[in-house]
């Protein structure tokens, strides 16, 4: 049976700067999407999103994403610790994070 590498912090962190991620320095006042790392010391072991204007989201398991509005509420054994934040500037969020409302609910 191959083995599978585990992703480690540095690794994730160059596929993310990769995209277009860097470091959040300047960034508060701009359209900024946002992702945080989490792990320990040999392997990441989750990661959260934060489109513009919304809280961190993160999938667990099966079920749909959750949102939490801080990153320390989902430190723990099988998420580690948070490790690293990176941002990037984007144009506009992404369309399936627009909800346009034309008529009220009936």
């Amino acid at each position: 049976m191959a083995t599978v590498p585990l992703a480690t912090v540095p690794l994730l962190e160059k596929w993310f700067r990769s995209q277009g991620f860097g470091d959040c320095d300047g960034m508060e006042e701009q359209l900024v999407e946002r992702v945080a790392i989490y792990g320990d010391v040999l392997s990441a072991l989750h990661v959260a999103r934060q489109p513009p204007g919304r809280g961190w989201l993160s999938k667990m398991g099966d079920g749909p994403d959750i949102e939490h509005a801080e990153l320390s509420w989902i430190e723990g054994p099988w998420s580690g610790r948070l490790q690293l934040v990176l941002c990037r500037v984007v144009d506009a969020p992404p369309r399936e994070e627009l909800i346009v409302v034309r008529e009220p609910p009936v």
